[in-house]
């Protein structure tokens, strides 16, 4: 094989020198590494797969739906992808030269495209489960295929919720199951269709790290030794995996290498709640009380003026005076200025993109006038945290719409777990502690599959030493760079 590209969803260099995987330490130690940095909205693997950022794509994990409404979803697959002012997705590229090709597992790629080779849709579009019945019409190029899949008893994904297991034994031990399987079937896939190109994603890392994200940092400071159930298995677990990867590589003799992921992962340690900040600072109603309209905010901001309310919340913090109900359901839209949505790191503007109040005319100083109130607020001092314009920046983008007005510049261990498309309630605060960080007992109380873990803006990026040569100065430095450097390879 010319090039193999190893997927492992959630990982990181500074996570995996710590954990039992001797085949991943030599390479970390033996190759080189790329830092590269993620804004952690823009999908990774979509990047890697078009070769741009989910401005020019629309790929982005939770984005509003559709223009003139406030629904916002998380589903993207890979008839969703615009490529008209975008890269060519690596299937295209691979196919206008000839080389042959096999895809298992690359999240986003749902329905298969049709290729010289073979394409096996990765999870995240709905695919979960074994079996022919977890298996839709669509999710396999060749059909063919489907038969070599079965005998191996393929698994998509499994992610925690969504399965229904409340037992940490059962979880690891599917996790690891599914992984060995792929490993198999893709190697089984790889004799058959001979592909000079070939990507396999593994999703153990981050169905892993999400939930157990605490376990690993105890690991760490205990040098690696384990000392009790939850971090012994995790262990295991990545040792199956280490070993699953060194056995693709001794196998396939690949001439070039790219080991490489979607985004790290770090401790959940607080959410984040805009709409409290938003709010209070009287330009977000709920339903049953009217709040300062923004035209007068914008006065009072111009005369260098705030109201009394704003000066004692500026000098004292949100998080002692606010103890309103912040849910999501709460927003008065008709009547707000500004909104937050879960997983979005920043604010939307209410205007004629989704129905609501703000004039055109009116968005730049409400913007201007936001960042400011934001970033006087204790708690950006305190968390680290940084309000600035977004959407005007990428006024030329293809999916403008789409963006934010307002970025908030955060800590990774820092999540913006509530706002539109989130039904959990807030306390109205605008930092609040994650209750669920901590020892994993049990999982019979974990209610959702981000419980110890986040996403980290560094992704694992491992290539050979030829293939780095092929980095222009002139890069990105994210994971648009893999699609660069998987082009070059074969141009």
């Amino acid at each position: 094989m010319r090039l193999l590209v190893v997927g492992i969803d959630g990982a990181d260099a500074e996570n995996i020198r710590h954990l039992p995987m001797p085949f991943m330490h030599q390479l970390l130690n033996t190759s080189a590494q790329p830092l590269l940095t993620e804004d952690l909205w823009s999908r990774g693997w979509a990047e890697i797969i078009s070769g741009a950022h989910g401005r020019e794509t629309g790929a982005f994990y939770h984005r509003p739906k559709q223009f003139g409404t406030y629904a916002f979803t998380q589903t993207y697959r890979r008839d969703d992808f615009q490529y008209s002012r975008a890269a060519k997705p690596l299937w295209q590229v691979l196919a206008e030269g000839n080389v042959r090709s096999g895809f298992m597992n690359v999240p986003t790629t749902f329905p298969a495209p049709a290729i010289d080779g073979f394409f096996v849709s990765g999870a995240g579009s709905g695919l979960k489960g074994s079996g022919r019945d977890a298996m839709p019409e669509g999710a396999v190029h060749p059909q063919a295929l489907e038969d070599v899949l079965l005998a191996r008893s393929y698994v998509f994904d499994v992610r925690l919720k969504a399965s229904g297991i409340t037992d940490l034994d059962v979880f690891m031990d599917r996790q690891i199951e599914m992984t060995k399987r792929r490993t198999r079937a893709f190697l089984d896939a790889c004799e058959q269709y001979r592909p000079a190109f070939g990507f396999v994603a593994f999703m153990m890392v981050r169905s892993v790290f999400d939930l157990l994200m605490s376990e690993i940092e105890a690991l760490k400071r205990q040098e690696g030794r384990p000392e009790n159930s939850a971090q012994r298995r995790t262990c295991e677990a990545m040792t199956v995996l280490d070993d699953c990867i060194r056995q693709i590589f001794e196998t396939l003799q690949p001439e070039r290498y790219v080991v490489v992921s979607d985004h790290g992962t770090v401790p959940y340690r607080h959410r984040i709640d805009p709409n409290a900040f938003l709010h209070h600072a009287g330009l977000q109603n709920r339903r049953a009380r009217r709040g300062v309209s923004a035209t007068e905010v914008l006065k009072q901001t111009a005369r260098a003026v705030l109201p009394s309310r704003i000066k004692r919340w500026l000098s004292a913090g949100l998080s002692d005076e606010m103890r309103v109900d912040m849910g999501s359901h709460g927003i008065d839209l008709s009547r707000s200025q500004a909104f937050s949505a879960r997983y979005v790191p920043g604010i939307y503007i209410n205007d004629a993109r989704f129905g609501g109040p703000v004039k055109d005319c009116e968005r730049a100083d409400l913007v201007a006038t936001i960042c400011d109130l934001f970033n006087r607020v204790p708690e950006s001092a305190e968390y680290g945290l940084a309000a600035a314009p977004y959407r005007q920046v990428y006024h030329d983008a293809e999916f403008n719409w789409m963006l934010p007005d307002i970025w908030i510049e955060h800590p990774d261990t820092i999540f913006f777990e509530y706002g539109i498309g989130q039904g959990e309630v807030s306390d109205g605060k605008l930092i609040q502690p994650n209750a669920a960080y901590g020892p994993v007992s049990s999982l019979k109380i974990v209610t959702r599959d981000l419980w110890t873990g986040i996403k980290g803006r560094h992704p694992l990026f491992i290539v050979d030493d030829r293939t780095a040569e092929l980095v222009d100065e002139r890069d990105p430095d994210d994971l648009r760079l893999a699609h660069r450097l998987i082009e070059r390879t074969f141009s």
